[in-house]
């Protein structure tokens, strides 16, 4: 009995799936970003300060318009906070709450049995709420808009079954716009600060 679970074990661990044209697929994502920073304010004196973190989750489908070449289309809904103002030795935070869409191309290339590599390219729009804490308890309520663009070298997958694989990135290097009012705030490199991961199905 134990030979044969050992067999088993064996052919199922050498088991390839193939990324066909017309297959589909549905994923799960969870995105995640956060840091800190530390300027210095005087010769030998530094403050530590939070940069802007974030949390997101999404639905996903996506299409095969060529062998291990896809395209896919998202439902986001991204949370994130940024330091705005200090409060006596605490940070306040301006937060946003929004929801958007995320149209992205991916490749999914074979490195081993199960194992693969998927870079992507995307970028999204996202609409939503925002609110400014200041000091003595103000805060501002309104909306925000967002868009960028973005692209995952460091992309991974791995094929539990024929239906069914988990994945992760970390880093990318994206553009970043957010516009508050009439207050526009861009970014644009390459950081590592920034991960993601899914669980898909394919059908």
């Amino acid at each position: 009995m134990k030979k044969v679970l050992f067999i088993v074990l064996c052919l199922l661990s050498t088991v390839s799936f193939a990324q066909s044209k017309g297959d589909s697929y549905t994923s799960l994502k969870c995105g995640f970003e956060f840091g800190q920073q530390k300027t210095k304010i005087a010769q030998g004196v530094s403050e530590s300060q939070p940069t802007a973190s974030s949390l997101s989750v999404a639905v996903e489908y996506g299409y095969f318009v060529a062998n291990n070449f896809s395209i896919g289309i998202a439902l986001i809904c991204p949370y994130t906070s940024t330091p705005s103002a200090k409060n006596n030795n605490d940070w306040l935070s301006s937060t946003t709450l929004g929801i958007g869409v995320n149209p992205n191309i991916s490749y999914h290339l074979q490195m081993s049995d199960n194992f693969y590599y998927t870079p992507e390219i995307g970028g999204y729009f996202e609409y939503g709420k925002c609110e400014d804490k200041q000091p003595n308890s103000i805060s501002y309520d309104t909306n925000y808009k967002g868009w960028g663009a973005y692209l995952n070298l460091l992309s991974f997958e791995f094929r539990v079954s024929k239906d069914f694989a988990m994945g992760v990135n970390v880093g990318a290097l994206q553009y970043v716009t957010t516009q508050i009012d009439d207050i526009s705030v861009s970014r644009f490199g390459c950081v590592f600060n920034r991960g993601e991961i899914h669980f898909r199905a394919y059908f």
